[in-house]
């Protein structure tokens, strides 16, 4: 339902991550559409003491 996605097309989101812990971490997550049923997408972030924390690249597919 809705509009298809197409190749090309950038998704961003943000979010924040509270942990058990109490500490924090702010993430950005770009997904770009590889086809119809991919998603490439790369989340980096920070965390509360402004210090980079690992890079995640993955691809996602549709299983249908």
């Amino acid at each position: 339902q809705g509009p298809k996605f197409k190749p090309g097309m950038v998704l961003t989101f943000k979010t924040i991550i509270r942990h058990a812990d109490g500490k924090i971490s702010y993430l950005t997550g770009k997904q770009t559409v590889v086809d119809e049923n991919t998603l490439s997408e790369v989340v980096t972030g920070t965390d509360q003491d402004g210090k980079a924390i690992p890079k995640v690249v993955r691809s996602l597919k549709r299983i249908k």
